[in-house]
């Protein structure tokens, strides 16, 4: 017994069938176009159709790689910035140093040229320390016993004069400033020849003390080293007057003195040989 198919499948396969067929057909049509060299209807509606499509494709696609490549070589600018930027910063600090470099000596050139005939035993000394605040203080160089640094060595700046050494060791050496109450300077004003004694006020002033009441001293007067003592050696300049008083017990003048060297800022000093272990005596 042969099992009927149903009407509405019959149709259905009927239908499927056909479109096999045009199917078929229709490739069989494109496939000799394209042999042919033509182009087939089907081909430029199919074209047509997806040309939005893959125009928008091919935008996006572009737009992507763009932003990648923008990515990129902004990543590439970063490191690069990053580079300079610390070849800056080497460079800056070369530059600094060699402009600290270029004014230290000349410093040190105005030191030397500030005290010319000086013996051979004389020498540049980097002031590396200081303690105090100028009451009691004390400065710390950096040569020494291995340099022939001595003890009553003294040392000045271009400026003038700023302490003698106290204390040696092999590669360092403290030198207490004219200013610290334990000083004692045989000094002398220039204009009009008085003697006394500088002292220390501690606070990085000094007082000239022992002049005479009618001792001829004005403010403005500069002030030297006398050369008595053994220590100073003689002329060297210590400081400007700045106030005169007198005092009646014991009667004298008392002369407030301004040091000429900047104590609270010195970098290098020239040490001296004390005045008795110079040549006559300094």
């Amino acid at each position: 017994m042969i099992a009927r198919i149903p009407r509405r499948t019959q149709s259905t396969l009927l239908l499927l069938m056909s479109l096999v067929l045009a199917a078929m057909v229709l490739d069989a049509w494109q496939t000799a176009a394209r042999r042919a060299g033509a182009q087939a209807w089907f081909d430029a509606i199919v074209c047509e159709a997806a040309a939005p499509v893959q125009k928008t494709i091919q935008g996006t696609i572009s737009r992507i790689e763009e932003a990648w490549e923008v990515a990129v070589r902004g990543q590439s600018l970063l490191e690069e910035n990053e580079r300079l930027s610390v070849r800056v910063a080497v460079l800056e600090q070369a530059l600094a140093l060699g402009e600290e470099a270029a004014v230290t000596s000349g410093r040190r050139r105005a030191l030397l040229g500030a005290y010319p005939g000086l013996p051979e035993n004389s020498r540049l000394a980097e002031v590396i320390g200081c303690s105090g605040d100028g009451w009691n203080s004390y400065l710390v160089i950096g040569s020494g016993r291995a340099d022939d640094v001595r003890q009553k060595d003294v040392a000045v700046t271009a400026d003038g004069v700023v302490g003698q050494v106290y204390a040696v060791a092999n590669h360092t050496a403290r030198v207490i400033p004219i200013t610290d109450p334990a000083s004692a300077v045989a000094a002398r004003i220039r204009r009009s020849r008085e003697t006394g004694i500088l002292k220390g006020k501690g606070l990085w002033e000094c007082e000239m003390r022992y002049l005479a009441p009618d001792a001829d001293v004005r403010v403005g007067d500069e002030v030297l080293t006398a050369g008595t003592g053994g220590v100073y050696p003689k002329g060297l300049r210590v400081g400007t007057v700045s106030a005169v008083a007198e005092a009646p017990h014991p009667p004298e003048k008392i002369a407030t003195v301004r040091p000429a060297a900047k104590l609270w800022k010195v970098e290098e000093v020239l040490v001296l040989r004390a005045a008795a272990d110079l040549p006559n005596g300094g």
